[in-house]
């Protein structure tokens, strides 16, 4: 699993030289007894043209960015490619160069070029779709557009994050794509429900969450409080396991909230990396990297993550490995380096976990009320804690975090305080504790 790739920058330098951490990486995955890969989108900067992916003889600024020797010539050779749209290349060449006749017509997906009218305002457009799924290993991979133009939202503005022009992207692409009467919802709908039970994995391009400032979490995929409809809960209320983004060029793990799905965003295949942690570390986020070539410094999140001594610690790759219904994801950096991983128990779990213990409220400033509590326990695999003030829900901590502060509290006052212990089957078990400050 690796995203957003197929570049020549080099530690931020477009010289045409060979971009070692992205040959690296490449190398690695070749060697890592993978049986096929998946893209996140984004392959061949900068426009995805076949220039950008070249051949094994060419190179040269922006030139075999994909098929130069160094890069995809060696898994290419024992690796099939599964491969989604992202927001660069939007040509027919991305078909033309990772054709899917057979899983695309064995799931009745869509791998072509398609007509799209005029959303909020933007040119009516003809972009490659891609959308399709396939089983392996027992788990369905569900391979997803999301995606837009960054260069066609019309007078899209938005308003549903914070921040970038990546959010009127988002906006049409949710417009686009995901509405419930649109032709990409529905055949996912109807698959999903053609494939109850089992371990799902889906995989796109815009990220569910996101702690790069510069492309941020997708509001509008989202399952928040008080939306209706959205992918995230399409794809929570049909049993998918684990979602798989690119668009960050980082790497981040994310917890789900109530209603969610667990995501990872795997943005760092070779392209030039993003910071991670500007405008601040989301409680959901439970491990995240990623680098700033402006001071030539490593960023994580949260702070008790290791910093990065350098970008080829942020480029990587995932090993997605299968037994029955567990999952182990691995990442791995380009220097070969293991980090962050993680083991998936998706076995069909009945019972609640027991209720986190013991749990207390102080009052360390004006505004601020700090809860603390024991851990709880769950016979097959504990996800997260989520936190209410009051009955409203207000964040969500990965399960190895005994301790949230809330900030927004308004002295004198009266609150209840309550803490749910969840599992990754979804069930819950709850303790709470009523202060006044």
């Amino acid at each position: 699993m690796l995203g957003d790739w197929g570049d020549t920058t080099s530690n931020g330098v477009n010289s045409g030289a060979v971009n070692e951490d992205q040959a690296n990486v490449l190398s690695r995955l070749a060697a890592s007894g993978a049986r096929f890969a998946l893209s996140t989108g984004d392959v061949a900067y900068p426009s995805g043209s076949p220039t950008n992916y070249g051949d094994l003889q060419q190179s040269g600024v922006n030139i075999s960015g994909v098929f130069a020797p160094e890069y995809y010539a060696a898994p290419g050779q024992k690796l099939p490619m599964f491969s989604t749209n992202g927001n660069h290349g939007r040509t027919a060449t991305l078909l033309l160069t990772w054709p899917q006749p057979a899983v695309t017509a064995a799931s009745n997906g869509v791998y072509s070029q398609v007509g799209y009218p005029s959303f909020f305002g933007s040119t009516p457009a003809t972009y490659p779709t891609t959308y399709y799924a396939f089983s392996s290993g027992g788990v369905r991979f569900y391979m997803l557009d999301a995606s837009w133009s960054d260069t066609n939202t019309g007078t899209a503005d938005g308003n549903n994050c914070e921040g970038t022009d990546h959010c009127a992207t988002y906006q049409v692409d949710a417009a686009a794509h995901w509405a419930t009467t649109s032709a990409e919802y529905q055949w996912l709908q109807q698959d999903l429900a053609a494939h109850p039970g089992g371990v799902k994995v889906a995989a796109f391009h815009f990220p569910l969450r996101s702690d790069d400032p510069t492309e941020p979490d997708d509001e509008y995929l989202k399952n928040n409080p008080g939306s209706t409809d959205t992918l995230e809960q399409l794809l929570h209320d049909n049993g998918v396991n684990l979602v798989f983004n690119g668009h960050a060029h980082i790497y981040q793990r994310n917890v789900a909230p109530p209603g969610g799905v667990p995501s990872y965003v795997t943005g760092g295949g070779g392209a030039k990396l993003s910071s991670v942690g500007g405008h601040g570390c989301d409680p959901t986020d439970a491990y995240a990297l990623g680098w700033s070539y402006s001071s030539n410094v490593g960023r994580r999140c949260p702070s008790s993550v290791p910093v990065p001594a350098a970008d080829a610690n942020v480029h990587h790759f995932l090993l997605v490995s299968v037994l029955g219904s567990t999952l182990t994801v691995t990442p791995t950096d380009s220097l070969g380096n293991v980090f962050d991983a993680q083991t998936y128990d998706f076995t069909p779990d009945g019972t609640a976990p027991t209720a986190p213990s013991s749990l207390t409220v102080t009052r360390p400033a004006s505004t601020t009320m700090k809860l603390a509590w024991g851990a709880a326990v769950d016979l097959t695999q504990l996800a997260a804690y989520d936190v209410y003030r009051d009955g409203t829900y207000m964040a969500t901590v990965p399960q190895e975090v005994l301790t949230f502060s809330d900030k927004t509290a308004v002295c004198p006052a009266s609150y209840t305080y309550e803490v749910r212990a969840r599992d990754l089957a979804g069930n819950t078990a709850a303790t709470s504790t009523p202060v006044t400050c």
